[in-house]
């Protein structure tokens, strides 16, 4: 009976799983089939990918011309382990590895509160997980490399609280090898951990080594690793941070020295213009009902949070701030480990599993939501499975990749933004309109124009191309243009 019981959840916890697995799936792959992924980030990693596979330093041709070797943008080692699946998966690789790790990490959630309490609650545990929006907002953009790496932190809870040191410790490396950034955020959880384990002299001991390991990591991979494999002069291009100073000292400096001002800003638009009003309360209150508000009763969840606040509320771009795109994921481990330890710890089984549903369903009811209702532009297109504009495009699909076939494999393109990461397995690929020494170059009038502003200066420049001398179009039907350069 025990077995048979065991069997049946099994099953449906299978099910589940393949489910949210199509769900995913239907996100990412028709976007990218669809050309909607775009040429930053996802055509740069994707050109990594393809260098690291031919055993090449990757000199990112799709981030020219403001970088050179990938790893001065973003020092994210993974994308070497992951490129020899460039050779079964191509331009599909990365998605593949993005929704594979989503589901690795539901099972690290799961396997976590099972310890913790039992597999019912775990079960519940994992569909909250698997349904909050920030997944679905990745999913909508491309790949990013911190997805991944935030899919090891219910493994490192659940490595640490059962004391498998060797197995921390290869979570823990392939954590701070996801990006440079996830370093600092691992500090934070670490202390974290030491308050969680105060009592646990090990455990405290073990939290403590890998803070000392993450900031002594953060702090050698920004300050010097980085600027050293960028151009002369080069620093690390990511701070954007003016409302607390110029550079990372400064800031530090800002928050101690200044902690009412601070804390302000993680509620206020520093920017001051109208598209960033209530940006912010929209992301509080969907973190809050997604099971945030339970991490009041252990504020050392809360303290796990602060860098992802600071990296998204102290922001000089204002999507960052929001619901939409990749910046909201690093919320969900914490959240979901921190409220259901919070609710395993309720008495009453009936209140457990009341408190377990209401979670869930204000997790999806967020969620769908922020498919619909944001206040930052997301195209949602891209992330509304549920409909029917998701699946098409206002131009001929199978003929754009019939079109695309008259490029040669080897040939160095300067392509829009949205052909990008489908042409970039070769040794050049260019963002449209940077040509320098491309052969061809590709646009499509139904596509987004990034890096443009305005129409009238991507129109402007197609037409430029087109009463060109230099250039020859090879194809002109279905509002895209082929040009190959004279010889």
């Amino acid at each position: 009976m025990i077995l048979q019981s065991f069997k049946k959840e099994n099953i449906v916890r299978t099910l589940v799983i393949f489910g949210f697995a199509v769900i995913y799936s239907i996100i990412s792959f028709v976007n990218h089939y669809l050309f909607r992924t775009n040429a930053h980030d996802f055509g740069i990693l994707n050109q990594s990918l393809y260098d690291y596979a031919h055993f090449r330093v990757n000199n990112n041709t799709v981030l020219d011309p403001n970088f050179g070797n990938i790893l001065s943008d973003h020092f994210e080692i993974l994308m070497i382990i992951f490129s020899p699946l460039y050779y079964i998966f191509g331009s599909y690789t990365l998605l593949i590895v993005q929704i594979i790790a989503i589901i690795i990490g539901g099972q690290g959630i799961y396997k976590f509160i099972e310890l913790i309490s039992n597999r019912k609650l775990a079960f519940a545990a994992m569909i909250q997980f698997f349904l909050f929006f920030g997944i679905y907002s990745a999913l909508s953009f491309d790949y990013h490399n911190n997805v991944v790496g935030t899919m090891a932190v219910p493994w490192l809870f659940y490595f640490i609280h059962k004391e498998k040191w060797k197995q921390t410790i290869i979570i823990f490396t392939l954590f701070l090898l996801s990006k440079e950034n996830m370093a600092l955020w691992g500090f934070f959880i670490f202390i974290g951990l030491m308050i969680k384990y105060r009592k646990d002299r090990k455990k405290l001991m073990w939290s403590a080594i890998l803070a000392t390991v993450s900031i002594i990591y953060f702090i050698v991979i920004v300050k010097c690793v980085i600027p050293s494999l960028g151009k002369p002069g080069a620093t690390y291009l990511h701070f954007r941070y003016s409302a607390l100073g110029s550079n990372f000292g400064e800031a530090l400096t800002t928050i101690v020295t200044k902690p009412v001002y601070t804390f302000k800003l993680l509620f206020v638009n520093q920017l001051g213009f109208a598209a960033g009003d209530y940006v912010k309360s929209e992301l509080h209150i969907a973190v809050l009902l997604s099971g945030g508000i339970l991490l009041f009763y252990r504020p050392y969840y809360l303290l796990m949070l602060l860098p992802i606040y600071g990296q998204k509320m102290f922001c000089d771009v204002y999507t960052y701030w929001g619901l939409s795109f990749h910046y909201s994921v690093e919320f969900l481990p914490i959240i979901t480990v921190g409220a259901f330890t919070i609710i395993s710890e309720i008495n009453k089984e009936k209140t457990r599993r009341i408190c377990a549903y209401l979670l869930i369903i204000l997790t999806a009811a967020i969620t769908f939501h922020s498919m619909d209702h944001t206040f930052t532009y997301f195209n949602r297109e891209k992330q509304r499975f549920y409909q029917k504009p998701h699946y098409t495009r206002d131009f001929d699909v199978k003929e754009t990749y019939n079109a695309l076939k008259m490029i040669p494999e080897n040939a160095a393109v300067c392509a829009q933004d949205e052909f990008v990461s489908h042409l970039c397995f070769r040794e050049k690929i260019y963002l449209f309109p940077y040509i320098t020494d491309a052969s061809y170059i590709v646009v499509n009038s139904k596509a987004n124009i990034y890096p443009f502003s305005k129409e009238k200066d991507y129109t402007q420049s197609v037409a430029k191309i087109d009463s060109s001398s230099v250039w020859v179009k090879i194809y002109d039907s279905n509002f895209m243009k082929i040009f190959k350069r004279k010889i």
